[in-house]
């Protein structure tokens, strides 16, 4: 298996028309893509979207060290596209997903600091086992 870098893939998928998706060295931005046009799929773009910056800047998905996702409030189904891809790659990588809301941070590169700093109070600890989606309200079909 390869060796961690201590890299970590940041997902953001809160609005309908757009994914935002980077990447965070310890807790630096080191590369990021916004992703606006006919986005309004995000099942059908995101892991594309991932596996092109990861290969864009040469990481494999093995040396992920962890996933940060925003986990809301925001769109229904492209919050739940989000939390289930991270959730996805977290389990089968065995790596640690941490969620957080929009108003924890406000840009990537704030979210990475914050991120990371949790990141290290928990890498040596049980870890949560999944992300899920904070909407804001209940879900449409909850009302």
């Amino acid at each position: 298996m390869k060796k961690k870098k201590d890299v970590f893939l940041i997902i953001q998928t809160t609005q309908r028309d757009k994914i935002i998706i980077g990447l965070a060295k310890n807790d630096c931005l080191i590369s990021h893509s916004v992703f606006r046009k006919g986005v309004k799929k995000h099942s059908e773009k995101l892991l594309f979207a991932i596996d092109e910056l990861l290969e864009k800047n040469k990481i494999k998905p093995a040396e992920l060290a962890g996933l940060f996702v925003v986990k809301g409030p925001g769109s229904y189904t492209s919050l739940k596209t989000g939390c289930a891809v991270a959730n996805a790659f977290a389990f089968v990588l065995k790596i640690p997903a941490l969620g957080f809301r929009q108003k924890e941070f406000n840009d990537f590169q704030e979210l990475a600091k914050i991120a990371f700093k949790k990141y290290q109070k928990i890498k040596n600890k049980k870890q949560p086992k999944f992300v899920f989606p904070f909407y804001g309200e209940l879900a449409y079909y909850e009302r």
